[in-house]
C-alpha cells in the first residue's frame, strides 16, 4: 500500500463511524468519491472492498495512516470481540453480532447531522433505529428521490443521487423510551441483559420477515423491551401474530425463538399454549422451501438428541442420507411428520413409551435397551462390563456397536431388577429403595461397592415378596446419607483400616500407586464399603515388613553387584528362572541368596558371550567349536536354558589357540628364510648391463618379499654382511 498525505486532514469525532471520517476526507481534499480518494493509495472499486476495509481494524489503520490521519483516526475501526474476522463486533465494550449491523454511513438523523456534521456510531446499529435527543426515526434513504445513500459517496450532507440536503428533511416522531432502555443497558455495561434483548430482537426479525426499515426495526424493538420488562401483553400479540398464519405449523414458524437463549425458548413455549395447532392446515405434496438441522428439529419436535437419533434409528423420522457431513432435513418431512402426530391412530411418539424399541435381528445396543428399562446406557455399560448381561460387539451400519440379545434381555428381566425399575413397579422413592431393602436382610447382588454396575441390582427371588405398603411401613432404617445427630457423632466408632492417603504418605508413594496396589491384591480393602476406600491394617503391615526385608536387593542394586547391566541381568538370569523376582506391584526385588548363586556360577562358568570375547571370535561361534567337540555346554535355568562354559576349558583353548598361533608364525619364519636366491645371497642378481657396469644391487631379497624399493645407501650394510655368511642355496634349486 503506497502513502499520500492527504494536504486536509479532518479531526474524528469521538463517537464518529469509520466511513464517515474517509467521505468528510474525500469531501475536504476535493475528491468526487472515498473511491477516488483511495486511489492514491490502493486499488478500492467496489462497495464491497470498501465495507471489508472499514470492517476490518488492520486494514482500516493500514488506510488511514497512509493517508496521514493518524493513530486516533484510525481507532475508529470497529474491534471485534474475538480473534477471527467474523466475530462479534464490539459497541461500547460490549459484543454485537455482524448481523444487526446496517451498511455505515446510510441511516442518519437529519437534525443531528445538520447541528455536527458527521455519522454517529450507534446509526450503524439496527435496533438503534431512533434519535434519542430528536426523538423521531431515522432515515436510511434520501427522501426527496428516494435512493439509499451511498457509504462510498464525496459529500456529507448532500445525496449522491440528486444533491439534495440531508440536514433539511423531515423524519417521523416517536416515543424514545424502547430506545431509553437500551441506551441504559450499554451504559450499565451489562452484557447479559444486552444480549438477551438484542437475541429476542434478531428472533423477531426472522419471525415476521419485514425487512430493516427503521419503522419495522423500531417495532421491534419496542416488543424486545417489552419482553424484557415481563410485559403481559406481548404473549397475547405474539400469539395473534402467530394464529394468523394457516400454512405453517406454529412450532416451525417460532423456531428463531426455540433456538434462541433458554429464557426465550421458555417464552415462546408459552406463546406456543396460546395457539392451537389443530387449525394448521396440512397439505400434502405442497412445496416447502427450506431444510432444518437436527438442533433445529429437537426445538420443533421438543425432543433430546438422543431421542432423535432413536426416531431416526427406527424410520419413524427417515433423515437424509447424502449432503456432506451434517446432511439437512427438508421442511416437508418435519410438516408430514407433525401432522401424523395430531392423527389418533398413528405411531406414537418416542416419548410415549420407549420400551418397544427393537432391532429388526431380534438385538439391542446400549441406547435402545436405556430406553426400555429408562435408564442411562452407561448403567448398561456397566452391566455388560460386569458380566451381568452377556453383550457382543456387531456391525450395524458400518459402525461397531455394542448390543444384547432380545433373548438374553428377557432372561435378565426375569431374573434381576435394578433398583429404578423395582421402584417404578411399586411406585415409591428409588432413592433410599436400598437402604430400605437393606434393612430388611435383602442385599443388593450388584452395584456401588460391590462391582462396576453404577446402580444397585437385586433378585427377583429376594424381593418377591416385597410390596409398597411394607416399604412404606418402614421409617426407621440404616441410612448413610443426611445430616448426623449429635449423638451419632460423638459415639460414632472408629472406620475400619487406613486411608489411601495415609498409605500413600507412609510408604513413600502416590494414590495412584496405592490404587496399583489394592487392584493387584496386594493391598486389599476393608469389608465394610468406604469412599474413599480404605486398606486392612494387616495387608498394609505385612507389605511393610516386606519392604523392609535386609535380604532383598532392587534389580539395579543386585545388577550393580554382578557387575553386569540391568537388560543383560534381565535376559540371562531373570528371564531363565535362575533368579526369581518378588513382583511387589510397583517394586520387584530378588534375594541375596539368589544373587549370591549366579556370583558363584560366574566365578566357575562363563556365558557365550564372555566365552567368545576371551576366544576373539563371536558367541555364536561356540556352537561351532561344541560340534566339534572341542567345549561342553552346561545347561542351566527352568523357563529357558542358558548355555554355560566352564572358565578352565575355556582358558585352555585359548591357550591351544596361542601355542597354535606361535607355531604358524615359526613355520612362515622358516619358509621364508628358505627361500632365498639362487645365488646363496640374501640380495637380487643384477642384469647383465648393470653388472657389466659395475652398479651396486638395488633389491634384497627381504625387501622383495615385503614389496619395498631401497637406495644403495641401505643395502650396501647388507649386501656385505650377506658377502660375509656362507652360502646356502634354496631348497629344490
Amino acid at each position: 500500500m503506497k502513502t499520500y498525505p492527504i494536504p486536509v486532514r479532518p479531526l474524528p469525532y469521538e463517537d464518529e463511524s469509520p466511513a464517515s471520517l474517509l467521505i468528510r476526507a474525500a469531501e475536504a481534499n476535493g475528491h468526487a468519491s472515498v473511491y477516488q480518494l483511495l486511489s492514491q493509495i490502493c486499488t478500492v472499486s467496489s462497495e464491497e472492498a470498501l465495507i471489508a476495509h472499514w470492517a476490518d481494524p488492520k486494514r482500516y489503520r493500514q488506510l488511514v495512516q497512509a493517508l496521514g490521519l493518524g493513530e486516533q483516526a484510525a481507532d475508529l475501526a470497529w474491534l471485534r470481540a474475538g480473534p477471527t474476522s467474523r466475530s462479534p463486533r464490539l459497541f461500547r465494550s460490549l459484543p454485537v453480532t455482524d448481523s444487526l449491523f446496517v451498511l455505515d454511513g446510510t441511516r442518519f438523523c437529519p437534525l443531528c447531522l445538520g447541528e455536527s456534521p458527521y455519522w454517529r456510531r450507534q446509526w450503524s446499529i439496527l435496533p438503534f433505529a431512533g434519535c434519542i435527543a430528536h426523538r423521531c426515526l431515522l432515515l436510511d434513504r434520501c427522501t426527496a428521490c428516494g435512493k439509499a445513500l451511498s457509504p462510498g459517496r464525496g459529500g456529507l450532507r448532500r445525496c449522491n443521487h440528486c444533491q439534495a440536503s440531508l440536514t433539511t428533511m423531515k423524519a417521523a416522531r416517536i416515543k424514545p423510551f424502547p430506545l431509553f432502555a437500551l441506551e441504559s443497558l450499554f451504559e450499565q455495561n451489562n452484557a447479559a441483559a444486552v444480549t438477551s434483548v438484542l437475541s429476542f430482537w434478531e428472533a423477531l426479525r426472522q419471525f415476521d420477515g419485514r425487512g430493516d426499515a427503521p419503522q419495522v426495526a423500531f417495532d421491534r424493538l419496542v416488543m424486545a423491551v417489552a419482553w424484557f420488562s415481563d410485559s403481559p401483553t406481548i404473549v397475547d400479540q405474539l400469539a395473534d401474530q402467530l394464529a394468523q398464519g394457516k400454512t405453517t405449523h406454529p412450532r416451525i414458524r417460532m423456531l428463531p425463538f426455540l433456538t434462541a437463549d433458554p429464557a426465550i425458548a421458555e417464552w415462546a413455549e408459552q406463546v406456543l399454549n396460546k395457539v392451537s395447532c389443530v387449525e394448521w392446515q396440512y397439505t400434502p405434496g405442497r412445496p416447502v422451501a427450506g431444510a432444518l438441522t437436527k438442533r433445529e428439529v429437537c426445538a420443533v419436535l421438543r425432543v433430546s438428541a438422543a431421542e432423535l437419533a432413536t426416531l431416526i434409528r427406527t424410520a419413524a423420522l427417515p433423515w437424509p442420507a447424502a449432503g456432506g457431513r451434517q446432511p439437512k432435513i427438508p421442511l416437508g418431512q418435519i410438516e408430514a411428520y407433525l401432522d401424523r402426530q395430531r392423527v389418533p391412530d398413528a405411531r406414537p411418539d418416542i416419548r410415549s413409551d420407549q420400551s418397544e424399541l427393537v432391532a429388526d435381528d431380534g438385538w439391542l445396543d446400549v441406547t435402545m435397551l436405556g430406553s426400555r428399562w429408562q435408564v442411562h446406557p452407561e448403567v448398561i455399560r456397566s452391566l455388560i462390563a460386569a458380566k451381568w448381561l452377556p453383550g457382543r460387539n456387531r456391525t450395524v451400519n458400518r459402525c461397531r456397536k455394542m448390543m444384547v440379545s432380545l433373548d438374553k434381555v428377557s432372561l435378565f428381566e426375569q431374573q434381576f431388577a435394578l433398583v429404578g425399575t423395582l421402584a417404578r413397579e411399586w411406585g415409591v422413592n428409588a432413592t433410599n429403595l436400598a437402604e430400605k431393602l437393606k434393612s430388611l436382610g435383602i442385599k443388593a447382588i450388584g452395584g456401588p461397592g460391590i462391582d462396576r454396575v453404577l446402580t444397585s441390582l437385586f433378585k427377583r427371588a429376594d424381593v418377591a415378596r416385597v410390596d409398597a405398603e411394607m416399604l412404606r411401613t418402614i421409617t426407621q432404617y440404616p441410612t448413610r446419607t443426611g445430616r448426623k445427630r449429635k449423638a451419632d457423632h460423638q459415639c460414632k466408632a472408629q472406620p475400619d483400616g487406613i486411608a489411601t492417603a495415609e498409605v500413600a504418605e507412609l510408604l513413600g508413594i502416590s494414590t495412584q500407586q496405592v490404587a496399583v496396589l489394592l487392584r493387584r491384591g496386594i493391598l486389599k480393602r476393608t469389608a465394610q464399603i468406604y469412599r474413599p476406600a480404605r486398606v486392612e491394617r494387616d495387608s498394609y503391615w505385612k507389605l511393610a515388613r516386606t519392604l523392609q526385608r535386609n535380604d532383598l536387593l532392587s534389580i539395579d542394586a543386585a545388577a550393580e553387584l554382578l557387575g553386569v547391566g540391568v537388560p543383560w541381568f534381565r535376559s540371562n538370569w531373570v528371564i531363565t528362572g535362575i533368579i526369581k523376582v518378588i513382583d511387589l506391584g510397583i517394586w520387584r526385588f530378588v534375594t541375596r541368596e539368589d544373587v549370591e548363586t549366579v556370583r558363584q556360577l560366574r566365578g566357575r562358568y562363563l556365558t557365550a558371550t564372555e566365552a567368545g570375547r576371551m576366544l576373539g571370535m563371536h558367541r555364536t561361534h561356540m556352537l561351532n567349536l561344541e560340534k566339534q567337540g572341542l567345549v561342553q555346554p552346561h545347561r542351566f535355568g527352568k523357563n529357558k536354558q542358558l548355555r554355560l562354559y566352564q572358565r578352565d576349558a575355556v582358558r585352555e583353548l585359548v591357550r591351544q589357540q596361542q601355542v597354535a598361533s606361535d607355531h604358524t608364525a615359526e613355520e612362515r619364519s622358516r619358509d621364508k628364510t628358505s627361500s632365498l636366491g639362487q645365488n646363496g645371497h640374501d640380495w637380487l642378481p643384477l642384469p647383465d648391463e648393470d653388472a657389466v657396469n659395475g652398479g651396486p644391487p638395488r633389491l634384497t631379497w627381504e625387501s622383495f618379499w615385503e614389496g619395498k624399493l631401497e637406495g644403495w645407501e641401505e643395502v650396501e650394510p647388507a649386501v656385505q654382511a650377506a658377502e660375509a655368511r656362507p652360502a646356502t642355496k634354496p631348497a629344490g634349486s
